[in-house]
């Protein structure tokens, strides 16, 4: 018992140092560090031993080898599952908010499976440069069909959670593939014209690079991207490619859902897309949490507000719920949402 009591004393100790030693700092990441540290609940210290899920899988998607981790619920499923789809990050799906929300959606009682998109994380990337090649919501149809594949998953009420980039992945792959039962788009990408598409956008050389730089982290030499082939598949981040099948009746019903700290000309953006759309439909914005719900990672340590994170898991859960039953009434933040 004392030596427990040592360790913890140890970790807080270090926490503050860690703290008062960032807060005198000027970087950009180090100040999204501190402010979270002072709002979080749970400072969480990854280690060698990273949470990888309870199971490593792989499954095959147009030949290429995707990798995904499994979070299994502790009781019995009742048949409902949940894909997780990673943002833009050389990590994937071992960016910390990831394991993080997986853990927290299983707990509620839903097997989820976080993949590796194809040129990210461990799993394979296209050999070429042709487009078509590099179109990754394939490779959530293709988790589909292995977690259909699953004991205990029935495969018509697997529903696809996407965040940032991935939450566009996700609107492409319901608009193309309708065995997906709903999705859910966490801060997905909003004003991909604006930003990065139309010439002279102000944000096209910062995505381009951070996209050339998972290819770096890859191994690739620079320039292993062409520009062009970077327009193409921000090209798909739009969710106006995708406004005709969410407008039509019949859709798969969808979630959005941004945080109170993102930008409000994003969030003005995402509203008109969702009054564009027919029901069934719901959209939440989460009071105080930004883009990544709070949490931020440098190098193995990652910080997070426990409440951010336990809002976003009830608001999926909430959501799920509903859809599975529509007569269920809607609870926390997913009842304040707009109808």
């Amino acid at each position: 018992m004392r030596r427990r009591w040592l360790v913890l004393a140890v970790l807080v100790l270090a926490g503050l140092a860690i703290g008062l030693g960032l807060a005198v700092t000027t970087s950009p990441t180090v100040h999204r560090l501190v402010y979270v540290a002072a709002r979080a609940r749970l400072v969480h210290l990854r280690t060698g031993l990273e949470d990888e899920g309870d199971r490593a899988v792989v499954f095959q998607s147009d030949g290429l080898r995707i990798a995904g981790s499994l979070y299994w619920p502790s009781g019995r499923p009742d048949g409902s599952a949940v894909i997780l789809v990673h943002g833009n990050s050389p990590s994937g799906r071992r960016l910390g908010l990831y394991p993080l929300l997986a853990r927290a959606v299983a707990t509620r009682g839903y097997p989820v499976l976080t993949i590796d998109l194809r040129g990210f994380g461990e799993s394979d990337e296209p050999g070429t440069a042709a487009p078509d090649d590099w179109d990754a919501r394939r490779d959530i149809s293709a988790a589909v069909t292995y977690l259909g594949s699953l004991p205990g998953i029935d495969i018509t009420r697997v529903y696809v959670v996407g965040h940032s980039m991935g939450g566009a992945y996700a609107v492409a792959a319901a608009a193309t593939d309708d065995r997906i039962a709903g999705i859910a788009a966490l801060s997905p990408p909003r004003r991909v014209d604006e930003r990065i598409l139309a010439p002279g956008a102000p944000d096209r050389d910062f995505f381009y690079r951070r996209f050339a730089r998972v290819r770096a982290a890859r191994g690739h030499p620079e320039g292993h991207v062409p520009i062009g082939l970077f327009l193409h598949i921000a090209r798909g981040w739009r969710l106006e490619n995708y406004a005709g099948h969410f407008a039509a009746p019949g859709h798969q019903p969808i979630l959005l859902v941004d945080g109170g700290r993102e930008a409000p000309e994003d969030r003005a953006f995402l509203r008109r897309l969702y009054r564009a759309m027919s029901p069934p439909k719901r959209y939440v914005t989460l009071s105080g949490s930004n883009h990544h719900a709070n949490s931020t990672q440098v190098g193995r340590l990652v910080v997070y507000d426990a409440r951010a994170l336990a809002a976003l898991a009830d608001t999926i859960d909430a959501w799920l719920g509903q859809v599975d039953d529509p007569t269920r009434p809607l609870a926390g933040a997913a009842a304040r949402a707009m109808p």
